[in-house]
Order: C-alpha cells, then sequence, then structure tokens
C-alpha cells in the first residue's frame, strides 16, 4: 500500500502536474492534488501525494522537508499572508482559528470510500446534518499514527452552523439541501419546468455572527456540498446509533460548547443554543420515535 503525504508550503501557481513531476524524482507517484478552493478555484497552499512504497516516501521527505518546490529555503512572506487574508478581512480585522498540533506520523487524510462499511463513518451524516457541516470531503479527516495505533481526526468545521468560511458569510439557502451539482434536482427541475423543486431554508441570516442557521432540518433529505460515498449507504441502525448519542448531550454540555465560540453577543450565543437544541429534537424524534426509548437515552446526563 502507498504513502500518503501532505505537501505544504506550496505557492499558489503550483498545479497538479508540477507537484507529480516534483516528487517522480523519488519514485512511482501514485496520485498528486493540489486542493483549491471550492468557491473560487484557486489553490489553498497545500496539497497530497501518495508514493508508491514506504521508502520512496521516506526519500521525497528527507529531500524536500522545510523546502519550496523549486528546492529552495524560503520564509513565510507578506505577500502570501496579504493572499491568506484575502476577503477575510472584513471591518479591519480578521478572526483567526489554530488547531492543536497532533502527535505522531501525520499519515493524511481518510477516504470515506474505503471505510465505509464503518457504522461510525455512515453515521456521521446524522451528525453533520444537525450542525449543517456541508464540506464533509476525504481531506476534511486526518489519520494519525500514535506508534500503537492509527488514530482518526475529524478536522475543519468552517462550514458547519451558519456561516461559509470559504465564501466569508452567512450559507445559501440550499446549504445542507442540495449538491452543489445534483443532477436528480435539476432533472426534476427541469423535466418539470420548475414547478416542483427542492424546499430549501427560507429562513433569513440572523446575524453576522451567526448567519443563516434555523431550527428546519430533514435528517433524511440532508446532503454535503459534494456527495459523501459513505453516507449514500446509511441504513436505520446506524441512524439510530447516532441519534441515542446526539440525544445524550445535555443542555448544559450543548451551552458549554456554544461558550467555547466565545461570541461577543450573549443574543446570538442564546440563539445557537436554542436551535441546536431544537435540530437534536427533530433528530430524536426521527429516529427514535419510540418516547420510552427516547428517554432512556436522554436519561443517560440527567440522572
Amino acid at each position: 500500500m502507498g504513502k500518503r503525504l501532505y505537501v505544504g508550503n506550496l505557492t499558489y501557481d503550483v498545479a497538479d502536474s508540477e507537484l507529480q513531476s516534483l516528487f517522480e524524482q523519488f519514485g512511482t507517484v501514485e496520485s498528486a492534488q493540489v486542493v483549491q478552493d471550492r468557491n473560487t478555484g484557486r489553490s489553498k497552499g497545500f496539497g497530497f501525494v501518495e508514493m508508491s512504497t514506504q521508502e520512496e516516501a521516506d526519500a521525497s521527505i528527507a529531500a524536500l522537508n522545510g523546502k519550496d518546490h523549486k528546492g529552495r529555503s524560503r520564509p513565510f512572506t507578506e505577500s502570501e499572508l496579504q493572499g491568506l487574508l484575502q476577503n477575510r478581512v472584513h471591518d479591519g480585522t480578521v478572526r483567526v482559528v489554530a488547531s492543536k498540533i497532533l502527535e505522531g506520523e501525520i499519515l493524511g487524510p481518510a477516504r470515506f470510500k474505503r471505510y465505509q462499511d464503518c457504522t461510525e463513518l455512515r453515521a456521521l451524516k446524522v451528525a453533520y446534518a444537525w450542525v449543517n457541516n456541508i464540506d464533509t470531503k476525504d481531506h476534511n479527516s486526518l489519520l494519525v499514527w500514535d506508534g500503537q495505533r492509527t488514530v482518526g481526526y475529524l478536522i475543519d468545521f468552517g462550514t458547519s452552523l451558519g456561516a461559509d468560511a470559504g465564501s466569508g458569510g452567512p450559507k445559501s439557502q440550499c446549504a445542507g439541501w442540495t449538491n452543489i451539482v445534483d443532477l436528480k434536482e435539476g432533472s426534476v427541475k427541469l423535466l418539470t419546468l420548475g414547478l416542483v423543486h427542492t424546499s430549501c431554508d427560507t429562513a433569513q441570516p440572523v446575524s453576522v455572527a451567526i448567519g443563516r442557521f434555523s431550527p428546519k432540518i430533514d435528517p433524511d433529505r440532508w446532503k454535503p456540498y459534494a456527495p459523501n460515498i459513505a453516507f449514500l449507504d446509511i441504513d436505520d441502525e446506524d441512524a439510530d446509533w447516532i441519534a441515542r448519542r446526539i440525544s445524550r448531550l445535555s443542555h448544559e454540555q450543548i451551552e458549554a460548547a456554544v461558550a467555547a465560540g466565545q461570541y461577543s453577543n450573549p443574543q446570538d450565543a442564546a440563539y445557537l443554543v436554542k436551535v441546536l437544541e431544537e435540530r437534536q429534537q427533530a433528530i430524536v424524534e426521527r429516529y427514535l420515535d419510540d418516547e420510552s426509548e427516547a428517554a432512556a437515552s436522554t436519561a443517560v446526563v440527567t440522572r
């Protein structure tokens, strides 16, 4: 099995073909992809390369780690900083979120197709529907070898709740209701001359901090912006499994999670708690329709 590598510090003009050529001098490149912003198509300055053997991967790391694609060490420049901040500065300020560095050897993203038989991954559809996290592609996961086992992490929730980090504003009305390119929905609309179309979320954005996030949710119909093959295989047992866990989150726990976001307006924080609880209740009612079953699940955090 090949070795998948994260390649950072790329200049924004590097394409897939150039990234592949860079690593071909160390062996056979199974795949090379520069990650692009889904809205602008612009490079995000990093990518992934898969080498055919561990030895080839190790050789490429030894030769290229800490250097740019032209083989020269270079510092982080002012122009690169401005490129990262472009379209993200509002009223002269920018809010930055940093992730904790994971300890261990970074193996790269998980491939949902490879793990689609896992209940945990299929059931994520319901959890992501709860918080409307629409960016569910492979690269928003990360596998890390801690010396004894491979640990999987879910990362980058910039498109959850009511905001869209990619656009720098509120989500569109159909975020979570259709794929960006949705052949099924498009065909129905075309064949009915627009008389039948998807019922999206017509609620208006609540505030700059909240964006568009309302109690309206249909976990069965929910869709990320691009299809996730694991989510397509979810069954009733998967949904029941994750619904039980979502139901056990108490008001205090949800309130604490929202408080960690440090909303400057207490009304925004209160609104978010309220909507998360209403969406939680909709999931419980959909999948745990037996009252005694739902009560048994929530009793774990109330007694």
